[in-house]
C-alpha cells in the first residue's frame, strides 16, 4: 500500500543549481548579468532523520534574473523513483520504497544571502512510499529556507554545488498521531552543459 512522506532533501538540490553566488549581483562570464540566464543541473539529495534516510537522483532547471534573485522553474527525480531513489534505516527496515515524488509550489525563489551562498525560500516536496509495512501515512515539510555553498575557487565560475541544512518534518502515522522531527539535508549538484562554469557573483 502507498504511503506519503516528505522528501525535504530534494528541495535543496533545486535551489542549488546556481549556488556559489554571494550577496551581490549575479554574473555571467565575469560581468554583471544584464538579462535572464538559464541553466540545468543534476545531482543527488539526501534527507536523514531518526526515522531513516532517503536519497534520490534529481534534475532541475532554473532562471537567474539581473540583480540578486532568481527562481527554480522545474524540479524532479531524474528517472524512475523506484530505481534512482533509495532508503536506509527505519524506512528500509520496514520495506519502504520511494514510488513517486510530488513537487509543490513551483517556481521556487532563490536569492544570494552570503558570500558564495544562495537561499531557496519556498520549496516544498512530498513523496509517495510503497510498502505494506510503512508505519507513516503522510509526512510534510514545514515552510523554511535552505542554503547551498560553493568553493571560493568556483565563486565566479560555478560547476559543483554542495548543500547542507535542516528542516522540520511533520509525520502523520497510521494510527493518526502526529509528530515532528528535525531532519538533516545534504546535496551534491553539478551544472550541465554550456552553463557550467559560466555563472558566478
Amino acid at each position: 500500500m502507498l504511503r506519503k512522506i516528505a522528501l525535504a532533501a530534494l528541495i535543496f538540490a533545486c535551489a542549488y543549481a546556481m549556488t556559489g553566488l554571494a550577496v551581490a549581483d549575479w554574473k555571467h562570464n565575469g560581468m554583471p548579468l544584464n538579462q535572464n540566464g538559464t541553466a540545468e543541473a543534476t545531482g543527488t539529495f539526501r534527507w536523514a532523520g531518526l526515522a531513516g534516510t532517503a536519497e534520490c537522483r534529481i534534475q532541475e532547471e532554473f532562471t537567474l534574473e539581473p540583480g540578486t534573485t532568481g527562481k527554480i522553474d522545474a524540479f524532479g527525480v531524474d528517472g524512475d523513483p523506484t530505481q534512482v531513489c533509495k532508503t536506509t534505516g527505519f524506512y528500509n527496515l520496514f520495506g519502504c520504497k520511494v514510488e513517486e515524488v510530488d513537487v509543490r509550489e513551483l517556481p521556487w525563489t532563490i536569492h544570494t544571502t552570503a558570500p558564495r551562498t544562495i537561499t531557496v525560500t519556498n520549496g516544498q516536496i512530498g513523496a509517495t512510499l510503497a510498502g505494506a509495512f510503512c508505519p507513516a501515512s503522510l509526512v510534510t515539510v514545514e515552510p523554511g529556507s535552505y542554503t547551498q555553498t560553493v568553493s571560493e575557487a568556483e565563486a565566479n565560475a560555478v560547476k559543483f554545488l554542495l548543500g547542507s541544512g535542516t528542516v522540520t518534518a511533520v509525520y502523520v502515522w497510521k494510527k493518526g498521531e502526529e509528530t515532528k522531527e528535525t531532519v538533516n539535508l545534504s546535496s551534491t549538484t553539478e551544472i550541465l552543459g554550456a552553463a557550467a562554469g559560466t555563472y558566478g557573483v
